[in-house]
């Protein structure tokens, strides 16, 4: 029985799934929730999957028995768009009329499947069991489809410093989202389906597991693997570096605890995320070090940082504590390697700290 076999694949990559999240420990509560929730979910599409595979067996080709199965596979597709809200909780800490749109368009494909169960507005049995496609079908999966890719970029993409490595995965996941419902509308291969779920399933995991390893845990800025990354794809004509480096960190954890110096941390980091958002983006590179990845001419991140710097305090948003460091920028020259240009922008931060050591403003 092919079924049986098909669906224990699946189900084999959501147990995949759940122990890795047994044992990442790096990820929030509120994300291992989440996907637990979804492979809930899809565990329960494959229980139907079975059910509907032993009623189709044991039926005698009769219009209760095409009744029987139309309503047991729209519990199935039903089960598709139930999990986009669970989705939606990628993005609970950032609502927005977006979410409200594709939190109510969801409610609209669930509803759409439970009035498949009496009318023929999906899919339709005829009394030989043969399923066949309704004029309507193929835009209710291009919106369902649709609906993926957006949660996809408003509640992941948006959510996470999400790098070309996580965008090419999300693809992936459209994309076998997209070869899943092309098998059941061409070929009524439900089993395709579920297997494409599943795989994209395992796909977004690791999409979210790997967005999670390259972001710093105590600042929230993407870390030193992300900024490695970017850095080597940055584009040769335009980089320029500014490298940061934090001062006073070290006496903040001697006299009040690694707790305070956390928090100082996180201060310094929002608050220079937020005043050189437009300039570029900011990474955290080692315990009080950081690195600003910008297409900015160095004249002009000069000028900008030393008004930020001027204004000698953190964002009170972030707590009350000094906005003080050191910074050196660095702009490529032609045929300058990236070494090269991260030792430059490393001594001008060096010679910038020893002059306000010297000189205190």
């Amino acid at each position: 029985m092919p079924l049986v076999t098909a669906d224990f694949i699946s189900l084999i990559l959501v147990i995949y799934v759940f122990v890795r999240l047994s044992a990442n420990h790096t990820l929030k509560r509120r994300i291992r929730n989440i996907f637990i929730e979804i492979g809930i979910a899809i565990c329960a599409i494959l229980a139907v999957d079975e059910i509907w595979e032993v009623i189709f067996l044991a039926s005698r080709e009769t219009a209760e028995d095409a009744f029987r199965l139309n309503a047991i596979q729209s519990l199935e597709y039903l089960l598709f768009p139930f999990s986009f809200l669970f989705m939606l909780g990628f993005g609970a800490e950032k609502r927005s009329i977006r979410s409200l749109i594709t939190f109510l368009s969801s409610l609209v494909l669930i509803l759409l499947d439970l009035l498949n169960i009496v009318f023929p507005i999906v899919f339709t049995y005829a009394d030989d069991l043969s399923m066949s496609n309704t004029p309507y079908s193929l835009w209710i999966y291009l919106g369902s489809l649709v609906l993926l890719a957006f949660i996809l970029y408003d509640s992941f993409l948006r959510m996470l410093d999400a790098d070309r490595e996580n965008i090419t995965l999300i693809i992936f996941v459209v994309l076998i989202g997209l070869f899943g419902m092309l098998s059941c509308y061409l070929d009524y291969d439900i089993v395709a389906l579920w297997e494409c779920i599943s795989i994209a399933y395992l796909l977004l995991y690791l999409a979210v597991a790997r967005a999670f390893d390259k972001t710093d845990q105590v600042t929230g800025l993407p870390n030193r693997n992300s900024f490695t990354e970017a850095f080597f794809f940055a584009d040769p004509k335009k980089v320029t570096l500014v490298s940061f480096d934090l001062n006073h960190l070290k006496n903040y954890n001697d006299a009040m605890g690694h707790s305070e110096g956390d928090a100082y941390l996180r201060a310094f980091s929002l608050t220079m995320r937020d005043r050189m958002k437009e300039c570029g983006k900011l990474y955290r590179t080692g315990g009080d070090e950081f690195c600003l990845l910008s297409e900015e001419t160095a004249d002009a991140l000069q000028g900008k940082i030393k008004e930020i710097r001027m204004e000698k305090v953190c964002d009170p948003a972030f707590g009350s504590y000094p906005l003080d460091f050191a910074f050196g920028v660095a702009q490529r020259k032609k045929g300058e390697s990236t070494e090269d240009l991260y030792r430059r922008a490393d001594h001008l931060m060096y010679l910038d700290k020893r002059n306000t050591e010297e000189n205190p403003r």
